[in-house]
């Protein structure tokens, strides 16, 4: 059963540092068992440029863990949108968030989205 539909990630995105959904997000991500995200990237620049999509946890909301990664360096095209979704397969922590990461020569440009439904994970 769905719990929430969240836009958690909406940045126009230059360099390679890994950036993170806003920690007012923390608890609400947190709050399923499941997520499933749907990632966007458009205006794309660069040369080869490749989308890396992490999930962290943390049960204090200070130490963060880095749990699993969700989209590995997928490569996105110049000039489409570039679209796809993903689901998470571990156990969330009390609180979660999102980090994206951008990566390849060229300095990788994008403007990135990143859309979570929480689910209840039933069955």
């Amino acid at each position: 059963m769905r719990k929430y539909n969240q836009p958690v990630f909406h940045d126009i995105w230059e360099g390679a540092n890994e950036r993170y959904s806003s920690a007012e997000f923390n608890d609400l991500l947190g709050s399923a068992d499941l997520l499933v995200i749907q990632w966007r990237a458009t205006k794309v620049g660069g040369t080869v440029p490749a989308l890396t999509i992490t999930l962290w946890g943390s049960n204090n909301g200070v130490d963060w863990i880095s749990r699993e990664t969700l989209v590995n360096a997928v490569g996105l095209t110049i000039g489409v949108l570039n679209t796809a979704a993903a689901s998470s397969t571990t156990r969330l922590m009390a609180y979660n968030r999102i980090g994206v990461s951008m990566s390849g020569p060229g300095g990788p440009t994008a403007d990135i989205e990143v859309i979570v439904c929480g689910r209840d994970n039933v069955g």
